[in-house]
């Protein structure tokens, strides 16, 4: 048996097994299993199918670069739960979760490999999708116009990680759930904008252009993590939202801001990050290298 095939068995038991906990029998511990077997499962796919995956680092044993993504992983999963998501905006929590353990689980668990296993499933999409439908793009924007956009989700990133802050510490954190759901959807391809203007190309304005093969790889990876997340934690509740702004309004009991705009946020920063990630330390050990 071939190492990724073994790792997509495990991936498939794991992934499978820990749904059927969360749904048959309420394990509110199901997820950081699901995470790690999702991860397994599409990160052995994507090795077969030769996609740029992150797991390949894993199977060929490339520890460092694993290693630096997954401190990246725990890096961001502290600032988007602990800092602004539950602390700034209080926009969810862990039941279940009591001590150091309400920091330490998402930290070193839910976030890293969650990322991981969710940038997979987005190159996994964008491969199989990639050979079945036509990337050629209806349109062309003009290059001033791509400047515009990728400048401006830039200069959102910025704001949106400093105006929560000073609204936190200055207006005495007024109307912060609205202001972080704002900052999500600006933000959502700032990192795919860094990489833009890097030369590495921008799945936002293929997407904006017309490739099909672009439109359909974000809206199955969006669907898809939705469904083998969302899903699966309505019956178990590892974790709870509360504190939603705009709407209550529910699309299979999970709230539709979070289904929609949080959901896709979290595919287009896991995917995009990452790869952000990568490039940049690929940069780093090119300059040591020329030295």
């Amino acid at each position: 048996m071939k190492k990724e095939d073994f790792s997509i068995v495990i991936g498939t038991l794991l992934v499978c097994g820990s749904i059927i906990a969360s749904i048959g029998f309420h394990f509110y511990f199901w997820y950081g299993f699901y995470v790690v077997g999702a991860f397994l499962l599409f990160g052995g796919l994507n090795y077969r199918l030769k996609s740029g995956s992150i797991y390949a680092y894993v199977l060929d044993k490339r520890w460092g670069m694993f290693l630096a993504l997954y401190l990246a992983g725990a890096a961001l999963g502290f600032g988007v739960d602990i800092v602004y998501g539950r602390n700034v905006a209080h926009l969810w929590y862990y039941p279940h979760l009591r001590g150091v353990w309400d920091y330490l689980v998402p930290i070193l668990l839910y976030y890293p490999f969650g990322g991981l296993q969710t940038a997979e499933i987005f190159y996994f999409c964008k491969a199989t999708l990639g050979r079945r439908l036509s990337a050629a793009r209806a349109y062309e924007l003009g290059e001033r116009a791509k400047a515009l956009i990728a400048n401006s989700l830039i200069i959102f990133l910025a704001l949106g990680l400093t105006v929560p802050l000073l609204n936190l510490f200055l207006n005495g954190n007024r109307s912060a759930n609205e202001l972080m759901i704002v900052v999500m959807v600006l933000t959502t391809f700032s990192a795919d904008a860094i990489l833009y203007r890097m030369g590495k190309g921008s799945i936002l304005l293929e997407a904006l252009q017309g490739s099909k093969a672009m439109l359909a790889t974000l809206a199955t990876s969006w669907l898809l993590s939705v469904f083998l997340t969302e899903v699966p934690n309505i019956f178990s509740r590892e974790w709870v939202y509360y504190n939603v702004p705009f709407t209550s309004a529910e699309v299979l009991h999970i709230n539709i801001i979070i289904f929609t705009f949080g959901w896709f946020f979290l595919v287009c920063v896991s995917a995009r990050g990452l790869d952000l990630i990568r490039q940049l330390l690929i940069l780093v050990k090119s300059e040591e290298h020329g030295f």
